[in-house]
């Protein structure tokens, strides 16, 4: 009944951007995403900011959203103006569970924004361990470089994670690629003075 009631509040509301589908989401409200996707609600309408409700769900809400969702039509493959996906958005979150759900749903793995951004960097730049080795496990590319040269493994660095970076490793990333300043990612972790990071990439 409480979701319900929040369902007809927020569909009343208009005073945000949030339409009533992304807000109900936003709060991951169960009760509420139910209501309003069985009376017809669009799965696909974005908020003023861009963002459809299956973008926000793969941050914030919990797998059964998301998959309430994208049975009722939501777009897996969806982006917003920065070419975010479901997946890339949820990778970069650590939500691994959600992770799990888009792929099943057909999210591709090497999905890639205008810089070339994908969601392994996603997860690894945030040193999100465990998403960048399920992400790895269903064939995400380890040597893929941004607009700028950047890769997973150097992105990792940057997290200060060595965790990640070892995993990265582990997969078969090579530690030998250069970004467009000629940086290496041990290079990388030189200049932040990463010991760990740096005892890891020297055994490469």
């Amino acid at each position: 009944m409480i979701g319900l009631c929040l369902a007809l509040m927020i569909s009343l509301s208009g005073c945000d951007s949030d339409t009533a589908l992304t807000r109900a989401v936003r709060h991951n409200d169960l009760a509420a995403t139910k209501d309003l996707v069985a009376r017809g609600v669009p799965v696909n309408q974005k908020n003023g900011s861009g963002e459809s409700p299956s973008m926000i769900a793969a941050e914030r809400a919990s797998p059964e959203i998301v998959e309430i969702l994208l049975a009722s039509g939501a777009d897996v493959l969806a982006s917003d103006k920065n070419g975010y996906t479901p997946l890339l958005l949820a990778a970069g979150r650590g939500r691994a569970d959600n992770v799990i759900v888009l792929l099943n749903a057909g999210a591709n793995v090497n999905s890639a924004t205008p810089t070339m951004y994908t969601p392994l960097m996603a997860a690894a730049d945030r040193g999100w361990t465990e998403t960048v080795k399920l992400l790895i496990e269903k064939g995400a590319q380890l040597d893929a470089k941004t607009a700028q040269g950047y890769t997973a493994l150097m992105s990792a660095v940057w997290s200060r994670n060595v965790e990640t970076v070892q995993a990265l490793l582990d997969g078969g990333a090579d530690a030998s690629l250069k970004n467009n300043k000629g940086e290496t990612a041990l290079m990388i972790a030189e200049g932040l003075d990463e010991k760990k990071m740096v005892a890891a990439l020297n055994k490469k």
